[in-house]
C-alpha cells in the first residue's frame, strides 16, 4: 500500500507527498496476471490513435491521433483519468505545439509533467525528415518549443524519444548510418552542463538486425521497453524487455500474450507504480486502426518514490509558479524545477534515498522557504520535520497517512 504524506508551510506554502511505488517487472509477465482492454471511445477514435505517454503519478495520458477536429495531420491530445479509473474526452494539446499541415510523432513526458520530448516531422526548423524536439509547459499552454539541435538530430530520421525519469538519458530511434538494423535505438546523455552529448547506439541484444523501434525507460531507470519485429515474436512488431546490469543489457524478453498479439504492438508506457501498462495495437477489437489499450499487471516490484508537491499562498490559496530544489544528504541536487503557474504542481521521481532531503522553495513575491525531513522508508513511512519562521511561530504540519 502507498503511503502518503502531506506537509505545508504557511506564507508561501509548498506541499509535498511521497509515495512507495513499484516500478517495473523483472520477469516475465503470466497470462494469468494480466487483463488488456481497450480504453474505449474516449480515447479512442475510428482513426489512429497512437503512441501514448503517461504522467509519473498515472493522472494525465497524451498520445498522438490523425482523427478529425485537430490541428494538423497528426496531433497531440491528452486525456485525464477520473477517480473511477474512467478517462474524460480527449481533448487537442492545441496550437501552441500542433501546427497545420505537420505530423507530430511519439511524445515522452519528463517525470515532472512539465517538460515533454516529442517527434515533430517536416516542421519550419527540422533538420531530417523528423526531428526530436522539447517543449515546457507553462500554465496550460506548451510553450518554448525548441528543436534539440545538430547534437541529436540529423539529415535522417530520428522519433520516438523516451526520456528517463531523472532527465539525463534521451532515448530515441533513428535509421542514420552506424546501427545493426534498418532503425535502431540510440541514446544519449547530458554532460555536466546540461548538454546532450553525441548520441551512441545501443549495442546488441538490444538492437539486432531487424527493426527496433518506440522504447521506454521505466522509472527505475534500468528497465528498458521496446518494439521489435526480430524472429521469434508473435506479430508484426512484439514488445520485449531488457535490464541493465554492471554486465550490459540482459538479453531481452519477450513480454509474450496477451499484451502481445498476432498484430502489430507498439508505443509503450508505464507510470511509476508499474502496476499497469498502456500501449499502442492494431490488434481485432479496437475501434479504429491503432488503438490505445491498457494492460493491468501483478509485476515483481522495483521500488522508487514519486515525490509530488504544490507551491501555493496559503492566505489566498493561489496557486504560485515557485522555484523548488530537492538537495540529498550529501548535498547534491537530486530535483531542480519550477512548479507549473496554473496548479502550483510539481512531480518528479527518485530510487529510495538513505539520510535526510533539504528542500528549498522560494518565488519572488514571498519570503524563500527551506526545510529538512527525513526521507521515506522502505515500508513507506515519513518522519516529520519541525520548521519555524523567523518570529518562532511554529509551521504548520498536516499529515494523511
Amino acid at each position: 500500500m502507498t503511503k502518503l504524506v502531506r506537509y505545508a508551510v504557511i506564507l508561501l506554502s509548498f506541499s509535498f507527498s511521497f509515495g512507495i511505488l513499484t516500478a517495473a517487472p523483472d520477469s516475465l509477465f503470466k497470462d494469468k496476471d494480466i487483463i488488456v482492454k481497450n480504453l474505449g471511445t474516449q480515447v479512442n477514435s475510428p482513426g489512429n490513435d497512437y503512441g501514448p505517454t503517461i504522467t509519473a503519478n498515472g493522472k494525465t495520458l497524451y498520445f498522438t491521433s490523425d482523427r478529425k477536429g485537430g490541428i494538423g495531420g497528426h496531433d497531440f491530445w491528452s486525456t485525464m483519468q477520473n477517480e473511477d479509473s474512467t478517462w474524460t474526452p480527449a481533448v487537442d494539446a492545441g496550437s501552441s505545439i500542433n501546427l497545420p499541415s505537420v505530423d507530430q510523432g511519439v511524445s515522452s513526458l519528463a517525470a515532472d509533467g512539465q517538460t515533454i520530448y516529442f517527434s515533430g516531422c517536416n516542421r519550419p526548423d527540422g533538420m531530417g525528415m523528423c526531428d526530436i524536439y522539447e517543449a515546457d509547459l507553462n500554465g496550460t499552454e506548451w510553450t518554448n518549443i525548441r528543436n534539440l539541435g545538430p547534437v541529436v538530430n540529423t539529415e535522417y530520421w530520428e522519433a520516438q524519444p523516451a526520456i528517463s525519469a531523472d532527465g539525463k538519458t534521451l532515448y530515441f530511434v533513428s535509421n542514420r548510418p552506424g546501427g545493426l538494423g534498418g532503425t535502431d535505438i540510440w541514446y544519449t546523455t547530458k554532460d555536466a552542463n546540461d548538454n546532450w552529448t553525441e548520441p551512441k547506439d545501443l549495442p546488441a541484444p538490444i538492437n539486432s538486425p531487424n527493426d527496433e523501434v518506440s522504447p521506454f525507460i521505466a522509472a527505475d531507470g534500468v528497465t528498458l521497453y521496446f518494439a521489435s519485429n526480430r524472429s521469434g515474436g508473435l506479430g508484426g512488431y512484439d514488445f520485449y524487455t531488457s535490464e541493465k546490469t554492471d554486465n550490459g543489457w540482459a538479453q531481452p524478453a519477450n513480454l509474450g500474450a496477451p499484451i502481445n498479439s498476432e498484430s502489430d504492438d507498439e508505443f509503450i508506457t508505464v507510470p511509476a507504480s508499474g502496476d499497469i501498462i498502456y500501449f499502442s495495437s492494431d490488434r481485432n477489437g479496437g475501434l479504429g486502426k491503432l488503438d490505445v489499450w491498457e494492460a493491468f499487471i501483478k509485476p515483481k516490484p522495483k521500488t522508487v518514490l514519486l515525490v509530488e508537491g504544490r507551491v501555493y499562498d496559503i492566505r489566498t490559496n493561489e496557486n504560485l509558479s515557485g522555484h523548488v530544489v530537492y538537495v540529498d544528504s550529501t548535498g547534491d541536487t537530486i530535483a531542480n524545477m519550477h512548479s507549473n503557474k496554473a496548479t502550483g504542481e510539481y512531480s518528479f521521481v527518485l530510487n529510495i534515498p538513505g539520510g535526510n532531503f533539504k528542500i528549498y522553495c522560494d518565488e519572488p513575491n514571498h519570503i524563500p522557504r527551506n526545510h529538512v525531513i527525513a526521507s521515506a522508508d522502505e515500508t513507506g513511512a515519513v518522519s516529520t520535520c519541525a520548521q519555524g519562521y523567523p518570529d518562532g511561530t511554529p509551521a504548520a504540519t498536516s499529515f494523511n497517512l
